[in-house]
């Protein structure tokens, strides 16, 4: 049993399983931070979606975030349709300011994270536009978008020759086959032109 039931009190039963707790759409939001955690690939997932669902419902404060997995909340959000969510609400706007303080300071396997599940332009404009390729994996996040078909791909593919440009031939190679945008790959093609010497 889920759920205890005494008169109009309602608890989560302390016996149920953590995946049964990490389901349960009423459980403290401490308790499902503290799950977030858990070492069962499962019960994250599942933390994963029941935080998406509190962030849609706008059920969540955004102080709370930093106390869940930080890949779990980026994973989260990457999934959150926030056309779903109220367009004038307080609480959704202290959620998007949490959301938006959430990009700017995590780490960059989760901008990597997010980069790869999340199709939304508001979390890509973010990471584009607020944070920089600084180390691999935020390279890697970058890459992401600009191969993508997000309108902040050819602002992805700048910011990439900006801070890497002395990358490596073979991952620009890369970007002028993999990208969606003929402006990305027109822009990575003259990169790779010019340093051939060809033109010249």
């Amino acid at each position: 049993m889920q759920r205890i039931n005494i008169g109009r009190a309602s608890f989560h039963n302390p016996l149920a399983s953590q995946r049964s707790k990490a389901a349960d759409p009423r459980i403290n939001s401490f308790t499902l931070s503290r799950l977030s955690f858990s070492r069962d690939k499962d019960v994250r997932a599942i933390c994963v979606e029941n935080l998406r669902d509190r962030i849609e419902r706008t059920d969540i404060h955004p102080w709370l975030l930093p106390f869940f997995s930080e890949k779990v909340v980026a994973r989260a959000i990457s999934y959150v349709r926030f056309g779903e969510m109220p367009s004038v609400s307080r609480r959704a706007d202290r959620l998007y300011d949490g959301v938006v303080t959430f990009v700017k300071k995590c780490n960059s396997e989760s901008l990597k994270i997010i980069a790869d599940i999340s199709e939304n332009d508001f979390l890509l404009g973010l990471i584009v536009l607020d944070r920089i390729p600084e180390d691999s994996m935020g390279l890697t996040a970058f890459s992401l978008i600009a191969m993508g078909k997000s309108s902040y791909a050819k602002l992805a593919c700048n910011r990439i020759l900006t801070f890497w440009p002395d990358l490596n031939d073979n991952l620009l190679s890369l970007l002028v086959q993999k990208s969606a945008t003929r402006s990305v790959r027109d822009a990575v093609a003259e990169t790779v032109r010019k340093r051939s010497g060809v033109g010249r």
